[in-house]
């Protein structure tokens, strides 16, 4: 496996926006401009449209000591901060918005619950036809019927794996995990895009176990 780049990764706190200030003491204007410029944030919530945490009032392009934030936004349940170096990088910069306010506000906050994706573009040998021998034999066939109806030759092959927790059971779901062909890339490249709801460490080191299983 070859990482071309992490494209995304997000942490999203769960926590009530009303605890990090238990008391109401804060002016949140005057909170956003001091936790905007704390970070240096280029885009800081200026609007009295922008400062609404139903919507998401949000951040962008900013840093929190050695870590480049894409974006953070506060929303009314939660902190969902996005870098593009690790979901490490991204819930140590939503715990110290936390630790921001505990110093600030006296909030007394212990988040315990966080959900995070992380996103990657790499290349690889994997082969996905390994998943399974029938695999193989189904993707000629329809190569076959295909190449036949459109008077071209196309060749199929198996280009994704998803797993999927179950959506039914709460509104509040971690994000499937796919590998998958990168869109519009020549299968020759041997470009995939793959993206899962763990640690971008713990993301990297199971497609790395995935392409070891088939050939990669």
């Amino acid at each position: 496996m070859n990482l071309s780049s992490i494209s995304l990764a997000r942490a999203t706190i769960l926590v009530e926006a009303e605890s990090l200030d238990p008391k109401g003491r804060a002016f949140l204007p005057d909170v956003l401009q001091a936790f905007g410029s704390k970070y240096t944030f280029a885009k800081v919530p200026q609007k009295f449209e922008d400062i609404d945490p139903q919507k998401g009032i949000k951040f962008e392009m900013g840093k929190a000591r050695d870590v480049v934030v894409d974006s953070l936004t506060i929303f009314k349940d939660g902190l969902v901060v996005d870098t593009r170096s690790s979901t490490e990088d991204s819930e140590s910069v939503a715990l110290d918005l936390i630790a921001f306010a505990a110093q600030a506000f006296g909030a007394t906050v212990k988040p315990t619950r966080k959900l995070l994706i992380s996103q990657l573009v790499f290349t690889s040998a994997l082969n996905l036809s390994l998943l399974h021998p029938a695999l193989e034999i189904m993707a000629k066939k329809v190569s076959d019927a295909v190449s036949e109806t459109t008077g071209q030759r196309f060749d199929f092959e198996p280009s994704a794996i998803m797993f999927s927790p179950d959506y039914s059971l709460t509104k509040l779901s971690p994000a499937r995990f796919t590998i998958e062909r990168r869109a519009e890339m020549p299968f020759a490249e041997k470009t995939y895009f793959s993206s899962a709801p763990l640690r971008t460490a713990e993301h990297i080191a199971l497609v790395e176990q995935i392409e070891t299983a088939l050939g990669g």
